[in-house]
């Protein structure tokens, strides 16, 4: 008997996706997240999140958190970051100066830089760049605008 070798990876594949998802979505949530997203939605500020993560997991995992609705949209893999800031700015028209893109990567960093939008790094020392220790910094950084 033959064995479908692409059947039995996308079925591991499948497999280590909902685990991964699972352990994730049971993750305590960083203080200051809820807090945050709801005084941004407040502030009729629309968030987005670009992610690595396959978009149908990332869009699992926010549901399970019960935080997808703070955002107008989801945006996952295969895409690449920058086509996700691009497809932002393309849609809202926005100018690159309206954007702000918070991360946690070097990818986040290079991706921000190469698209021209302004960066702040959450919890990753840079040169160069401002970092925030809390989520509720950024609401710090909105009043100042």
């Amino acid at each position: 008997m033959k064995i479908n070798t692409n059947d039995f990876q996308d079925n591991l594949v499948e497999k280590f996706s909902k685990i991964c998802d699972k352990k994730i979505s049971l993750c305590p949530m960083m203080p200051g997240v809820a807090k945050t997203l709801k005084a941004l939605r407040d502030y009729r500020i629309n968030m987005h999140i670009s992610s690595a993560t396959p978009e149908k997991s990332l869009l699992h995992i926010l549901k399970k958190r019960n935080i997808h609705h703070y955002f107008s949209k989801m945006l996952g893999a295969p895409s690449s970051k920058i086509s996700h800031i691009a497809g932002i700015k393309k849609f809202y028209k926005a100018e690159v100066s309206d954007i702000l893109y918070v991360g946690d990567s070097l990818i986040d960093k290079v991706s921000a830089e190469k698209s021209g939008v302004k960066f702040i790094s959450f919890k990753t020392n840079f040169k160069k760049t401002k970092v925030i220790n809390d989520m509720t910094e950024i609401l710090d950084l909105v009043n100042d605008e």
